[in-house]
């Protein structure tokens, strides 16, 4: 278990090194802003809807969901590379599908976000009224 989080770690710390690299420190960290703003609407929805929690139920699971499958696609990973096969084209692949994940989240974090702002309010009953000229009866101890 030790071996799999340092080269989880290692493995993370490289896949932002190779983002930066590729993309230049502005764009990544643009990149990085808007998938960290996406989790965060997510897991803040449900405060901002009228209908509370039951408005935006899956906002706070979105940082579970971030790490598991992080962790997952990693997993597949190492045992790809313990099969022996090429480090560059396993790099490579599992970066991409490390990035499309991270962004498929965020845009769930924010698809969240709106269905709690756009979700119509609960329906409240009113209270009854009694009509004009009736009379008020309280009956109690």
């Amino acid at each position: 278990m030790a071996g799999f989080l340092v080269a989880l770690g290692s493995e993370f710390a490289a896949r932002r090194g190779r983002l930066r690299k590729a993309l230049g420190d502005g764009r990544a960290s643009l990149l990085e802003y808007v998938i960290l703003l996406g989790v965060i609407l997510g897991i803040a929805s449900p405060g901002f809807g009228p209908k509370g929690f039951l408005g935006a139920q899956y906002g706070p699971l979105l940082p579970v969901l971030l790490i598991a499958g992080y962790v997952l696609i990693d997993l597949s990973r190492q045992r790809v590379v313990a099969r022996g096969a090429a480090e560059d084209a396993v790099r490579a692949a599992f970066d991409r599908r490390a990035l499309w994940f991270c962004l498929a989240v965020a845009a769930i974090g924010y698809l969240t976000f709106v269905w709690a702002l756009l979700a119509p309010a609960p329906f409240e009953l009113a209270p009854e009224e009694a009509p004009t000229g009736a009379l008020n009866v309280t009956i109690g101890p």
